[in-house]
C-alpha cells in the first residue's frame, strides 16, 4: 500500500501547482509588497497585498511566512477566497489535514458559482479525506467533483484510488480507465495512472492484464519506478522467475542511493530465490539487503527462512534471534518469529525448547493457530498427550479456513486421518503454483509416513525432492522417521 501512496502524491503534486502564481518573483518584490502593506490603510487592499506576498514567499520556499500572510489576509478580508485555497494547500503540505479540509469547505461557499473551481476544491477534499482513510467521505467529495466537471480526469482518478483502498478492484480498474483519458498529453501522469490500473488488476488476480499495463506504463515513461517494481512482483506471482529477477535488477538500478528501498528490493529478490529453492542465492541477496539497512528486520526473517527451508536449523535459530532484536516493538511479528524458532527446535529434536518458544509466542499473541499447533506437536513428542490434544483442538476451533497445514495435521492428530488426506488432495488439485505444490506433496509424504504407509510416503517425497525440496530438511524431519530406514527413502535423499 505504501507504494500506492507514493504514486498518488506523485500524480497529484502538479495538480496543486496553480496556487503558485509568481514563480519568477524575487526577494525585491517581497520587499516592495512589505513596503506597500505598511502604507496601505484599506483593509481589503491590505488583505490582497498580504495574499500576494504569501504567494511570493511560497515561491521563495518560505511556507511559514506564507501561512502567516494568508492568515492575516483572511483576518482583514474573510471573503478573500483565494487565500483559503492557498492556506488550505499549505495545511495539506504540513499534514494538518483537518485544517486543510476546513479551509477548502469555506472556499466552496465563496466559489459557489464557479463549477470548475468547485470541482477542483471537492477533488482536493476527496484526496485529503483519502489520505485520512475516511473513504466514504472521500468518495462523496470526489463524486461531487466528478458531477460538477465530468470531463476532469482528476476526480475520476481520485475515485479510482478510493475504490482501490476499499479493495473494490474491479471498480478501480473502470475508474482509472475513464480518468486516464484526460491525461493523454501528459505521458508521465498517464504512465502513473496506467500503473495504478495495473496494481488494481494484479490485486484482482488478472495477472496477464496487469503485466501488459505495467509494460505499457513503462513504455510511455521508463522512469516509472513503482511500475517497474510491481512488474517484477507480477512475474514472481505468475512463476516467471527469470523475468522477475531481471525486473528486480532493473528496479534496483532505478533506486541507486536510496538505501531503504534498496534493502526492501534485495529482500524481495531473496524471497524470489527461496521460491526457486536457491537458498544460497537468497542468503546472498539478504546479506546485501542488510548491508543497505542493518536494522531492516524483515531481511533477517527472510534469511532465517532460507536457512530453515534448507535444513540448516541452528543458523536459522541464531538468525531468528537477531530478527527479534529488530522487531521489539511489533508484538505480532515477534510472536511469529517465536513460532519459527519453535519449529526449528522441533526439527532439532529439542522439544522442551520448542514448547518454551511457543509459550513466548503465546505471551505476545494468543490468537495464532500456528503457535498452538507447534506446541501441541512438541507436547506429543514429550508424551504429554492431554496437553497436545487440547492444543490441536484449539487449532481446529481457531482456523476457519480449514485448509492450512496446521489444521490438516491437527485433524490427523485428533483421529481424523482420512479427512486430513482429503484436504491435502484438494489443495493439490486447486494449486497452480509450483512452489506451493511442492509443499503440498511434502505434507502428504509426512501424513503417509505418520500412518506408516511407506510406499505412498516415499512416492510423494520423491515428487517434492525432484521439484527442489531440501533433502537435508527431509532427513531432519521427525514426521518422516517411519520411512527413514526404507531403501526408497535412502535413494531419494542420497
Amino acid at each position: 500500500m505504501k507504494k500506492i501512496l507514493l504514486i498518488v502524491f506523485f500524480l497529484f503534486a502538479g495538480s496543486f501547482s496553480n496556487r503558485v502564481f509568481g514563480q519568477d518573483s524575487t526577494r525585491i518584490r517581497v520587499d516592495s509588497l512589505t513596503l506597500a502593506i505598511q502604507h496601505q490603510t484599506d483593509d481589503k487592499k491590505r488583505a490582497g497585498l498580504y495574499f500576494l506576498r504569501g504567494i511570493d514567499e511560497e515561491t521563495l520556499m518560505l511556507p511559514d511566512s506564507a501561512m502567516d500572510d494568508y492568515t492575516k489576509a483572511i483576518g482583514l478580508n474573510p471573503q478573500l477566497k483565494q487565500a483559503y485555497v492557498a492556506r488550505g494547500t499549505l495545511y495539506e503540505d504540513k499534514k494538518k489535514l483537518a485544517e486543510a479540509i476546513k479551509d477548502d469547505e469555506i472556499a466552496i461557499t465563496l466559489y459557489k458559482d464557479n463549477k470548475a473551481e468547485l470541482a477542483y476544491l471537492y477533488g482536493r477534499i476527496g484526496l485529503v479525506q483519502w489520505e485520512l482513510k475516511h473513504y466514504p467521505e472521500a468518495l462523496t467529495a470526489d463524486s461531487i467533483a466528478d458531477q460538477l466537471n465530468p470531463g476532469d480526469g482528476f476526480a475520476r482518478v481520485n475515485i479510482g484510488f478510493v475504490h482501490f483502498a476499499t479493495k473494490n478492484y474491479e471498480r478501480a480498474i473502470q475508474d482509472f480507465t475513464i480518468g486516464m483519458q484526460d491525461y493523454k498529453n501528459n505521458l508521465k501522469k498517464l504512465s502513473i495512472i496506467v500503473g495504478a490500473r495495473a496494481d488494481a488488476e494484479r490485486n484482482f488476480k488478472k495477472y496477464k492484464d496487469a503485466i501488459n499495463d505495467y509494460l505499457y506504463a513503462l513504455d510511455i515513461y521508463p522512469k516509472n519506478r513503482a511500475s517497474r517494481w510491481n512488474l517484477a512482483l507480477s512475474y514472481k506471482l505468475t512463476g516467471d522467475y527469470l523475468k522477475a529477477e531481471a525486473e528486480y535488477n532493473k528496479t534496483i538500478s532505478l533506486f541507486a542511493g536510496d538505501n531503504g528501498y534498496l534493502a526492501k528490493l534485495c529482500d524481495e529478490k531473496a524471497m524470489l530465490k527461496i521460491e526457486e529453492r536457491n537458498y544460497k542465492a537468497a542468503l546472498q541477496d539478504d546479506s546485501v539487503a542488510i548491508s543497505f539497512d542493518k536494522n531492516f528486520g524483515r531481511a533477517y526473517n527472510t534469511m532465517a527462512s532460507a536457512y530453515m527451508q534448507n535444513g540448516d536449523f541452528k543458523p536459522a535459530i541464531d538468525t531468528y534471534l537477531l530478527a527479534l532484536t529488530h522487531n521489539r516493538d511489533d508484538k505480532a511479528e515477534s510472536s511469529t518469529i517465536y513460532d519459527a524458532i519453535a519449529d526449528a527446535y522441533y526439527f532439532l529434536g529439542m522439544f522442551d525448547k520448542s514448547v518454551e518458544a511457543s509459550n513466548s509466542a503465546i505471551s505476545l499473541r494468543d490468537s495464532s493457530a500456528v503457535t498452538f499447533f507447534y506446541r501441541g506437536r512438541s507436547y506429543l513428542k514429550l508424551k504429554d498427550n492431554n496437553r497436545a490434544v487440547a492444543d490441536f483442538n484449539k487449532v481446529l476451533s481457531m482456523d476457519t479456513s480449514k485448509r492450512s497445514y496446521e489444521y490438516v495435521f491437527a485433524l490427523f492428530y485428533t483421529g481424523k486421518p482420512d479427512e486430513a488426506i482429503k484436504s491435502i488432495q484438494k489443495s493439490i488439485t486447486d494449486t497452480t503454483s509450483n512452489y506451493l505444490m511442492q509443499g503440498h506433496y511434502y505434507n502428504m509424504a509426512c501424513l503417509y509416513a505418520l500412518l506408516n504407509k511407506t510406499d505412498e510416503a516415499n512416492r510423494y517425497l520423491k515428487k517434492c525432492v525432484d521439484g527442489g525440496y531440501s533433502k537435508k530438511y527431509a532427513l531432519a524431519d521427525p514426521d518422516l522417521d517411519n520411512i527413514k530406514n526404507t531403501l526408497e527413502f535412502k535413494d531419494i535423499v542420497k
